[in-house]
């Protein structure tokens, strides 16, 4: 099992969680959770956490727009995922983790270790 392996480091960038969906041409970059709820440049398809110190995923993840498609979470001190990751970013079809400390994934995202 998952829980047992030594920490997750391989890079599981753009891991395919749903079918893709082509983007919308005013789609808008994000390195923020607030602007992302804002989408003042646009409708935030792609919120972009990585290299930001995070040892946890912040609450305010749960107030993103449905139209997240690409979260990336790279680059951080995260040790493990909540598997409520996947309620909060409903319609997550990319996730980005490499580079973290996980020691192991939350169900839901298990099939893509192997």
């Amino acid at each position: 099992g998952i829980s047992g392996m030594a920490p997750v480091r391989a890079l599981l960038a753009l891991a395919a969680l749903a079918p893709a969906r082509q983007a919308a041409a005013t789609s808008a970059f994000y390195t923020s959770i607030d602007d992302c709820i804002a989408e003042s440049e646009g409708p935030c398809t792609f919120l972009n956490l990585g290299f930001q110190g995070l040892s946890s995923l912040p609450s305010e993840l749960s107030g993103v727009p449905p139209t997240v498609t690409r979260l990336s979470l790279e680059g951080n001190n995260l040790g493990s995922l909540d598997g409520a990751i996947l309620d909060d970013v409903s319609n997550l079809e990319h996730l980005q983790l490499g580079f973290n400390s996980l020691t192991g994934l939350p169900g839901a995202l298990s099939p893509l270790a192997s």
